[in-house]
């Protein structure tokens, strides 16, 4: 025990560990002392922990409160790694235990969530973290006489050293800059209170952790409740207590008998001649005697019966129907007394000890999706009731040849002349013209074939769709080997994209559709040169590069230059799309020499940068070649494709007749399966995804499209997601990843099933789907790929004028080496690789979170470009780009694929098309962003407010119909009418109150003092201002609590419309809830959760009728409370996006939403309004309040995420008019803007105006070049007839 103090951990150990030998360390003498006294048989050590040796390995169990310091601890071993003192102490004590013992601590939350990941690599390597507790701010308050956020961790000791770097080592960035640790991202219900942010004396935001409830010990008491139980097993990797062998030679006609049951399958029980067999593989049965005998016999007899069920209702050829009906009833009947029996026995399938004891059988799961939880009860599902399962019935004739090629695509995916014939009593070459004139099927070129008249032929959704300007081409230069194809020539010049005008193309000076001749000719031109400068383009990097570009004349150093830097650099920076700055050397007192940017220069530099642009964009106009040729290869290579609506009739044989797909998932099915490309489904949310992936998953396995389908869900939802499948397919064979079958001693053994066994799907987590490795020789070829691009990178910068990017990459490519190297270094391990387990189709969903991908690119600094590298990313990529050389597939679910910039689309056509990527030419991200996204520098306020910075943002993405065009050829996007209720937005917009109005003026002189730098932006800076605005926006007594409460505020228009709604729709008990992310429920302190319910209660709603979902601690008690919203005993409900949001479902008598506060993103936004708008809303029209306070942020921050939302709506659907739009990334209030806002100047409003004038402008401007492109071409083509006549 170290940091002992006079024995509490002693005094509290449980009563089974009193009699342990016990080792105790206290640097405190007299503490120490006290201790010994209380506890003789302990060994108590008055020292300092460093200062004591012990052996390693020696300890079971380490359980220690660190102390809090930034200092570091001397001790001779461990003076190699400059530990600080947190981090010194678990080190160590990793160190003492013995391989599976446990640690525990308690640390500063820095442990987890400080930027720097190395400690936390470091003791990954030894040990696995099992679970983390946050504690409030308030914690130690008494002790300490200060607020800090402290972990309990608990690490559990590996039984040799691991280099896979789980997940809890990385963080999250959150808002101001701050990170947390993935473990409590995934596990929030393990932080006791409420995330805020709070300023510390630097005047930065810190993350802390408010408390949320009076009674911190019960609280902590559930969470150490959620934490894994048993996790402490001395046995071998594949031992398993559980499974006695019995070495009975008597058994082996039995043996040969079960070898030979085709329904017996491998890694289950089975009960024959009153013995117990296990099946270890096809070849592999042994007798066994399990613990729970009778137990396992009873569960064995209710799976068989289950199954004998599935299987009477699949066979429907042997039976008449009156004799189908009365068997199953007679086998229902019976099952249900089995069942019925067992549980009045051992208790419902789900209870932890049937669990425990039928785990090592593959059907466990599917006999536990025969029970339902219900109000915290288990009850029969429908299986017990009625059929869940239709039978395949073969049709054996068709009247038309329409419906002989449904029921080919759905029997074998393909068009299979010869099955058709078999229906349909006529000659092929009939049955190809009548679905010819029916517009059914398309001839192939690349595929047909003279001597067969069968082959080649495709169905329509799949021949006119992709690029069919290359189709068309082939087609043409064949059109004389088939009549067939001067159909497909009529049909694909239907369908082909007009070409788009030159005018209308917007790409970068920079972009590889300009060529070297042209900048030659441009740069020699303005710059009134004798030769052309040496400009060449490298189509691997992307990269320009211009030689020899020192020029000395008054056009290169005045006109388009500077003194301090010419323009030809300027040029060259231009085309490779960096940043112009200018720097001096400095030195600093000590005598060593720094970079600093000139600002002044820097400013006259970026001046020259738009005049050079607007002079090429000049020359462009007045060069007709090089926009004709511009013009042609931008559309043959970006506008050549069509997306094609597969609308296949689907017959899905084996789903369960009970579920009935939309015809929106039908569609999404149909894509996956005909489809060649990968996909992702990005619906609204209730859109069906989970149901779409199953279905997807099953139909691409029946057909043999795909042998083993892996499911990848998030770990919150993984049982849930198995109960849907065997909901849809209840005779599937899934093998499905428990929460305990990636620990160490079960992984070898769950990775060997999935690799030997042909089962219908596997689904795992998240989590566990991030700890497959991929083989060491992908990885290292991986690694090296990436250490050569970073070296040509670093190879082409300046190493004067880019010395911190060069550092930057540097740092990037040292830890790439250092991994390589480990990796080069480690042993091969036993375990099987992600390459050998036979998959071959990878769903995964939520795939957002996948999002932090590397890539190389010249930008930098770019809002919305991520410059970190995520190894559960590249794990992924590497994984897709396996799966697509063997000819697999990935289907990508989320509903949120772009959240805050359109530049995240790019990872996602990375992740799922990149071969198409590299036929345009656009892989590269720097190529890709030429083409579809401009970017723009300016002088922005800083974060701090204490001067200017110069910032570049994605300021437009252009070309969007192609830009859509290329993201839709993998995207299952419908909109779908959902039967949701009808709904109408309404504003309760609250007048300004005196002190408000003062507040406002307050806050516009304190945002000149930071523009003009007079107060230190420790004191205060914009952010501070903007986080306090939308505080007195939502309740001035957040800024002085002795404010009146003032009648008129918008909290009170929420109270009197909910008691009105309340009394309205007493008959009904229908329900409301508030949202608010701001002011959640704090002790003494005000916040409006408690004002509200105080005033609800006051005007006659009662107490129990009133929920704030913070009070909710576990899963338990949280659907413990919704349930009650559900039924209308809980009328008004108030909570955070975080805590109702996804996956929160209690619509059922909704009918009025409230957003206190503005969201802060759009998908907030979306999961909000989405728990009201969602199927099974008794009501069939609601009502979303917005709240406003005016003379407040609230209206301008309503418009911004109003501009957002509609924008990603837009792009989802192509419904994006123009060929230009704003960038979405987060917006933050600037100096100019806040104070408009704080005045009541109306210049803010005429800003948005003169906005809107100037795109007005920019429209007439590109009609008018359209325009005079168009003349010019008019002319030439008259002029070359005059010549014709004349000659």
């Amino acid at each position: 025990m170290t940091g002992e103090g006079t024995g509490n951990f002693i005094g509290n150990l449980p009563e089974n560990l009193i009699n342990s030998n016990i080792t105790g360390v206290e640097i405190d003498s007299l503490t120490g002392r006290i201790a010994t006294q209380l506890y003789p048989n302990a060994r108590i050590k008055i020292n300092g922990f460093e200062n004591e040796y012990f052996n390693k390995n020696s300890f079971d169990l380490v359980v220690g409160n660190v102390p809090f310091g930034d200092y570091r601890i001397y001790d001779k071993e461990y003076n190699k790694n400059n530990y600080l003192i947190h981090d010194y102490f678990i080190n160590k004590s990793i160190e003492l235990t013995k391989p599976n013992g446990i640690v525990a601590v308690i640390t500063s939350k820095g442990t987890l969530d400080k930027k720097d990941d190395s400690f936390r690599r470091e003791i990954a390597k030894k040990a696995e973290l099992v679970g983390a507790i946050r504690l409030p701010n308030t914690t130690f308050k008494k002790l300490a006489n200060t607020e800090v956020v402290s972990d309990i961790l608990f690490f559990q000791k590996l039984e040799k050293e691991r280099e896979e770097v789980p997940e809890w080592v990385n963080t999250t960035e959150v808002k101001y800059e701050n990170r947390i640790n993935n473990y409590f991202a995934t596990h929030p219900e393990m932080i006791l209170g409420e995330l805020d942010y709070k300023t510390n004396r630097y005047g930065r935001y810190d993350l802390t952790v408010n408390s949320a409830s009076e009674n911190i010990v019960e609280d902590l008491k559930q969470a150490v409740e959620n934490l894994p139980k048993n996790i402490v097993n001395n046995e071998l990797l594949l031992t398993n207590d559980d499974i006695i062998n019995e070495d009975n030679g008597q058994n082996d006609k039995d043996i040969d008998y079960l070898l030979h049951q085709p329904n017996y399958r491998i890694y289950r029980y089975t009960y024959y001649n009153d013995k117990i067999f296990y099946k270890y593989s096809n070849n592999h049965i042994e007798q066994v005697n399990v613990k729970n005998k009778d137990r396992v016999i009873g569960m064995i007899k209710i799976r068989d019966l289950a199954k004998e069920i599935i299987y009477v209702q699949l066979d429907t050829y042997t039976y008449d129907i009156e004799t189908f009906d009365e068997l199953f009833n007679k086998k229902l009947e019976e099952f249900n007394r089995i069942y019925d029996e067992f549980v009045a026995k051992y208790g419902y399938i789900n209870s932890r000890t049937n669990i425990s004891a039928f785990k090592e059988d593959d059907d466990i799961h599917f006999l536990i999706s025969l029970e339902k939880s219900v109000d915290g009860k288990y009850e029969k599902t429908k299986f017990f009731f009625q059929k869940t399962i239709a039978p395949n019935i073969e049709i054996e004739s068709v009247d038309n040849a329409k419906d002989a090629l449904v029921l080919s695509l759905n029997k074998y995916a393909n068009i299979n002349f010869e099955y058709m014939q078999k229906l349909y009593d006529k000659q092929i070459n009939e049955i190809i013209d009548e679905l010819v004139q029916g517009d059914f099927i398309y001839l192939n070129p690349l595929n047909y074939s003279k001597e067969d008249i069968t082959k080649g032929w495709e169905v329509k959704s799949i021949y006119l769709n992709g690029n069919v300007k290359n189709k068309l081409k082939i087609v043409e230069e064949l059109k004389d080997e088939s009549p067939y194809f001067q159909r497909n020539i009529e049909k694909l010049k239907e369908v082909i994209p007009k070409d788009v005008d030159f005018s209308d193309i917007k790409i970068d000076i920079g972009s590889d559709l300009y060529k070297p001749e042209d900048m030659k000719a441009f740069a020699k031109k303005i710059l009134n040169l004798y030769s052309e400068p040496d400009i060449r383009y490298n189509e691997k990097t992307s990269e320009w590069k211009i030689y020899n570009k020192t020029v000395h004349n008054y056009l290169a150093t005045q006109e388009y230059g500077t003194n301090r830097i010419g323009a030809l650099y300027i040029f060259e920076k231009i085309l490779n799309n960096t940043e112009v700055v200018v720097k001096d050397e400095v030195e600093d007192s000590e005598g060593r020499k720094r970079y600093v940017q000139n600002k002044e220069e820097t400013i006259k530099a970026t001046e020259k940068k738009m005049l050079i642009e607007r002079e090429f964009e000049e020359f462009i106009h007045q060069n007709k070649e090089i926009r004709d040729r511009i013009m042609k290869e931008y559309n043959e290579r970006f506008n050549n494709s069509i997306n094609a609506n597969f609308d296949l009739e689907l017959t899905l044989p084996n789903l369960s007749p009970d579920i009935k797909l939309r015809p929106h998932q039908k569609r999404a099915v149909a894509r996956s399966i005909f489809n060649p490309n990968n996909l992702l489904l990005d619906h609204q949310v209730g859109a069906g995804k989970t149901f779409i992936m199953i279905v997807s998953a099953m139909e691409n396995k029946r057909l043999g499209r795909a042998n083993k389908p892996l499911l990848v869900v998030p770990n919150n939802i993984m049982g849930q997601f198995k109960n849907d499948f065997y909901l849809l397919y209840p005779n599937a064979n899934i093998l499905y990843a428990d929460e305990k079958s990636f620990e160490t001693k079960n992984r070898k053994r769950f990775l060997s099933k999935i690799a030997q066994n042909e089962y219908d799907a596997v689904i795992m987590g998240q989590s566990q789907f991030d700890l497959l490795k991929i083989s060491k020789g992908r990885q290292i070829e991986y690694l090296q790929t990436e250490i050569e691009q970073i070296v040509e990178e670093i190879s082409d910068l300046n190493s004067y004028e880019d010395r911190i990017s060069i550092k930057s990459l540097e740092r990037t490519k040292k830890a790439l080496e250092k991994n390589l190297k480990k990796l080069m270094d480690s042993k091969e391990e036993s375990i099987l690789d992600f390459e050998q387990l036979g998959v071959d189709a990878l769903y995964l969903d939520e795939a957002h979170l996948y999002k932090n991908l590397y890539f190389v690119t010249k930008l930098r600094n770019i809002a919305g470009i991520n410059q970190t590298a995520s190894q559960r990313a590249t794990n992924l990529k590497m994984k897709i780009e396996y799966l697509e050389e063997i000819g697999g597939k990935v289907t990508f679910a989320t509903g949120t694929p772009i959240s805050n910039t359109m530049a995240e689309m790019y990872t996602m056509q990375r992740y799922l098309m990149q071969d198409t990527l590299r036929e345009q030419g656009i892989y590269n991200f720097d190529s890709w962003q030429k083409i579809f996204a401009s970017t723009q520098t300016k002088l922005e306020v800083s974060p701090a407010g204490n001067g200017f910075q110069l910032k570049t943002r994605f300021a437009n993405f252009r070309n969007i119909p192609e830009l859509m065009k290329l993201y839709n050829s993998v995207v299952s996007n419908d909109m779908i009418n959902l039967p949701i209720p009808k709904y109408t937005n309404e504003v309760l917009e609250a007048e300004t109150s005196e002190e408000l109005a003062k507040e406002m003026k307050s806050f516009g002189e304190r945002a000149e003092k930071c523009k003009n730098g007079s107060v230190n932006p420790k004191d205060d800076n914009m952010l501070k201002i903007v986080n306090e605005g939308r505080y007195a926006g939502l309740d001035i007594r957040h800024i002085n609590e002795n404010n009146p409460d003032y009648e008129d505020s918008k909290v009170n228009l929420v109270v009197n419309k909910v008691v009105e709604i309340y009394n309205q729709t007493m008959e009904n008990k229908s329900t409301q809830v508030i949202f608010s992310d701001l002011s959640t429920p704090k002790d003494d302190e005000f916040n409006v959760y408690d004002d509200i319910k105080n005033k609800l209660i006051q005007k006659g709603i009662k107490e129990d009728e009133i929920a704030f979902v913070h009070t909710a601690k576990n899963s338990k008690q949280r659907e413990d409370m919704f349930e009650k919203v559900r039924t209308g005993d809980i009328r008004v409900i108030l909570g955070s996006t975080t805590k109702m949001g996804a996956g929160t479902n209690f619509q059922n008598k909704l009918v009025a939403l409230y957003h206190l506060d503005t969201p802060w993103r759009p998908s907030d936004l979306e999961q909000r309004e989405g728990r009201i708008l969602r199927q099974g809303n008794e009501n069939e029209e609601v009502k979303i309040f917005r709240c406003i306070t005016k003379g407040s942020f609230d209206a301008y921050s309503w418009q911004i995420l109003e501009q957002k939302q509609r924008f990603i709506t837009q792009a989802k659907v192509g419904a994006i008019t123009g060929r230009e739009v704003k960038d979405i990334d987060d917006v933050t209030l600037d100096y100019a803007e806040i104070k408009a806002l704080a005045t009541g100047n109306p210049k803010i409003k005429r800003k948005m105006e003169i906005d809107t004038e100037i795109e007005k402008i920019r429209v007439l401007e590109t009609a008018y070049r359209k325009k005079q492109y168009s003349s010019e071409n008019f002319l030439n083509e008259i002029y070359c007839s005059l010549l014709k006549i004349m000659s």
